[in-house]
C-alpha cells in the first residue's frame, strides 16, 4: 500500500491507494455462479480461481502506486490529459472500449483509466452516483493527474418538455437544486426563511446558492450557477454536426425520431432521483432547466474551485416523471442515451484535437474484415476418404497437436486468399473457437476493409477456405459502414485490469459458465483472442439477446471470482456477417461453396492446394500405420 502527501488549494492532504475495483455483493454473486455453473465441473471452476486469482485472499487487492507517483501530486508521469467523467457503469461502458493503451490507477477504491481516445491523452473514470461521490472523486482526480479540462458524459432526466429521449444536451450552466431551506410555516399558513433566498419556493422548500472559495478569492462567495467553459461549449457546437447519434439500440429498441444535440440552456443536479411530474415542472419554471441529474453541478463546483475548464454532455434517458409511460423510462433507454452522449464525446475529441493542434497525426485505425475458420479437414469424406477423416479426428483430441497442425496450414490459407484477391494484405491469427459445448484451437484471417464492396471479398475467401479445407462452415464478418440496414451485434467481453481471468487456461470454464447462464443453450458460439484478452460472440441466436444476457452475467460473476481485480467490460459493435456452409453428406464435392460468386472459376487452383494437403496427410497416415 502506497501513501503520499501533497498540497492543493492551500491544504495538506495525506492519501492512501488501494486497488479495490467495483464494490460488489460477494455472497449474492457467488450464489448465482454456483447455481448457473451446475453443469460445469467444480474442478474447472477451481482452475478459474487458481489461474485468475492467485493473489486474491479477501476480495480486496492492495497495490502500491508509489512507483508511478512522481512526488508532485501527479500520477502517470505528469502527462497533461483531458478528464472524462462518468457516473456509473452504462456511461463508462460506452467509452472504455475506445480507450487505447489503457492503464488503470486505483485510488481509494476508485479506478482512473489513462490512455488515448480519438488521438487525445485522456483519463476516464466513474465518479459514482451522487453529488458527494462526484465532488470527492473529481477532487481526487485533480490531486493525482495533470488535467487540462473536464468533460462529463452520461445520462439525465429530461426537464424541458421540448426535448425527447435520446437528445444530447450541453448546458452552459449548472446549479444544485436541493441546496435549499425548508421554511417555517407561520400561523396564517405562510412560509418564512431566516436566511436570504434567491429563487421562488415550492410550498415550504426554497433553493439557495452555496458559498465557495478559491485561492484567488479573498472571501467565499455565494453562487447558484456554475458556468461551463465558453471555449469548450464552442467546440461542442462544432462537434454536434459530426456526432453519429443513434436512434435504435443493439436490441432493436428505437426512438420515434432522430435525436438531436442541444447546445446551451441550464442543467440542474440534486441528490434525488427525480421521477415526479410536479417537481419536474417546478425545476423547468424556476431554473429554466433542460435536464436534471445527480452529479454535474458538483463536478462544476470542483472545476470552478480549481480553475479547470469543464463541459457536460447529458443525453436524455427518461423524462424525470413527465412522460406518458406508467413507469420511468430509464431502464429501457439508459444504454442508448449513454451511447449517444459517448458519440458526442468522440466528435468533441476530434474537434478538440484539430483546434488545439493536438490531433493525432497517425491515421485512424483501419476497419477490418475477418474470416474465422479451422484448417482441420475433419469433414469431406468424399474428398478425403473415411479413413483419413477418422484419423484426423483422433489426431486432434489433444489441443496442442490440433494447434500445431493449424499453424502449419497458415501458408496455404494465405495462398488461398491470394487466389481470391492477389492484392490482399491478410494476416492469420491463432484464436480459440467454441460451439455446442466444445472448445478448440482455431484460426482467424483478417484484412483491412476500405469499402462495403470488400465484404464480397471476405465472403469469397470464406467460401474458398471452406472448400479447400473441407470445412462444415466458415464465418465472415466485417466492420460496419454508414448506411448499413441489417447488422449483427458482436458482443465482446474485454479484460483490461490487473487480473488474468480470460486466458487459454480458463477458457473452458468461462465457456461453461456462459452455457450455464443460458440454461444449457448449446447453440452459443464464441471466438477467444488471446493476444487481445477478448472473448467475442456474434448474435446468431435470438437476435443477440441470449449472448448479451449470458456474457453480462458472466462478467459480473468473474469480477467476483477475481476479487474485483479483473477489469472486465462488455462492448457491443455492429458487424456485417455471412455464414457460408456446405453439407458434406449431401454435397460431397463442396457444391454449396462452389455456388458462391467467383469460386467456381477458382476451382482448379483450390483443387491443386487441396491435392497437396491430401497427399501430405496420406503420407503421414501411411507412416503412422507402418509404425
Amino acid at each position: 500500500m502506497g501513501s503520499y502527501v501533497l498540497r492543493q488549494n492551500g491544504h495538506e492532504r495525506s492519501k492512501k491507494c488501494t486497488t479495490k475495483y467495483w464494490n460488489m455483493d460477494m455472497t449474492s454473486h457467488a450464489h448465482r455462479v454456483l447455481r448457473y455453473v451446475s453443469g460445469v465441473s467444480m474442478c474447472l471452476v477451481a482452475l478459474l480461481l487458481v489461474s485468475g486469482c492467485q493473489s486474491v485472499a479477501t476480495g480486496e487487492v492492495e497495490h502500491d502506486v508509489s512507483t508511478t507517483y512522481d512526488g508532485n501530486g501527479v500520477l502517470d508521469g505528469a502527462k497533461v490529459r483531458l478528464a472524462i467523467a462518468t457516473a456509473y457503469s452504462p456511461e463508462f461502458a460506452a467509452l472504455i472500449p475506445s480507450l487505447e493503451n489503457a492503464r488503470e490507477y486505483r485510488l481509494n477504491g476508485v479506478s482512473y483509466w489513462t490512455g488515448r481516445m480519438r488521438g487525445q491523452d485522456v483519463v476516464l473514470f466513474e465518479t459514482g452516483v451522487s453529488l458527494v461521490n462526484a465532488a470527492m472523486n473529481t477532487e481526487r482526480l485533480l490531486q493525482n493527474f495533470d488535467v487540462s479540462a473536464i468533460v462529463v458524459s452520461g445520462v439525465a432526466g429530461g426537464v424541458d418538455p421540448e426535448l425527447s429521449i435520446g437528445d444530447v444536451t450541453v448546458p452552459r450552466r449548472w446549479a444544485q437544486y436541493n441546496e435549499t431551506v425548508y421554511m417555517r410555516q407561520a400561523a396564517d399558513g405562510s412560509y418564512t426563511s431566516p436566511v436570504p433566498t434567491e429563487l421562488p419556493a415550492l410550498d415550504y422548500i426554497v433553493p439557495r446558492g452555496v458559498r465557495i472559495a478559491r485561492n484567488e478569492d479573498a472571501t467565499a462567495i455565494r453562487r447558484i450557477w456554475f458556468e461551463a467553459s465558453p471555449e469548450l461549449l464552442e467546440l461542442a457546437d462544432q462537434a454536434a454536426d459530426r456526432a453519429r447519434l443513434k436512434r435504435c439500440d443493439a436490441e432493436g429498441l428505437c426512438l420515434p425520431e432522430d435525436p438531436e444535440v442541444i447546445i446551451g440552456g441550464s442543467g440542474v443536479s440534486g441528490s434525488i432521483f427525480l421521477d415526479n411530474a410536479r417537481y419536474r415542472e417546478y425545476l423547468y419554471e424556476t431554473f429554466e432547466a433542460q435536464v436534471a441529474e445527480m452529479e454535474t453541478a458538483a463536478i462544476a463546483m470542483v472545476a470552478f474551485s480549481n480553475d479547470i475548464p469543464f463541459v457536460a454532455f447529458r443525453s436524455l434517458s427518461d423524462l424525470a416523471g413527465g412522460g406518458k409511460a406508467e413507469a420511468n423510462e430509464i431502464q429501457a433507454f439508459q444504454h442508448l442515451a449513454a451511447e449517444n452522449s459517448a458519440e458526442l464525446v468522440f466528435a468533441f475529441l476530434d474537434v478538440y484535437g484539430e483546434v488545439t493542434g493536438r490531433a493525432d497525426v497517425s491515421p485512424p485505425p483501419p476497419s477490418f474484415c475477418e474470416i474465422n475458420f479451422s484448417a482441420a479437414s475433419v469433414y469431406g469424406q468424399g474428398a478425403l476418404g473415411d479413413d483419413l477423416v477418422e484419423w484426423l479426428k483422433s489426431r486432434f483430441r489433444e489441443d496442442s497437436d490440433h494447434r500445431d497442425y493449424l499453424m502449419s496450414r497458415v501458408p496455404q490459407a494465405l495462398e488461398i486468399a491470394a487466389l481470391v484477391d492477389p492484392d490482399i494484405d491478410a494476416q492469420v491469427l491463432q484464436v480459440w473457437g467454441g460451439y455446442k459445448g466444445r472448445t478448440s484451437p482455431s484460426l482467424a484471417m483478417r484484412f483491412p476493409i476500405t469499402a462495403p464492396e470488400n465484404r464480397e471479398t471476405a465472403l469469397r475467401i470464406a467460401a474458398a477456405l471452406g472448400y479447400t479445407f473441407t470445412q462444415e462452415s466458415v464465418i465472415a464478418q466485417c466492420d460496419d459502414f454508414p448506411g448499413d440496414d441489417k447488422l449483427t451485434a458482436s458482443i465482446d467481453l474485454i479484460e483490461t485490469g490487473a487480473g488474468d481471468v480470460l486466458s487459454v487456461e480458463t477458457l473452458k470454464p468461462v465457456f461453461g459458465m456462459m452455457l450455464g447462464q443460458a440454461d444449457g443453450n448449446f447453440n452459443l458460439g464464441f471466438t477467444y483472442y488471446p493476444a487481445e484478452d477478448r472473448f467475442s460472440t456474434l448474435g446468431f441466436t435470438d437476435d443477440g439477446d441470449f449472448e448479451r444476457s449470458a456474457i453480462r452475467s458472466v462478467r459480473d460473476d468473474l469480477q467476483v471470482f477475481s476479487g474485483d481485480s479483473a477489469g472486465l467490460t462488455v462492448s457491443e459493435t455492429p458487424k456485417w456477417v455471412a455464414y457460408p456452409f456446405n453439407n458434406w453428406r449431401e454435397q460431397p464435392l463442396g457444391e454449396a461453396y462452389l455456388e458462391q460468386p467467383g469460386i467456381a472459376d477458382l476451382k482448379p487452383g483450390l483443387d491443386a492446394i487441396r491435392s497437396d494437403i491430401i497427399t501430405e496427410l496420406q503420407a503421414e497416415f501411411s507412416a503412422m500405420q507402418q509404425e
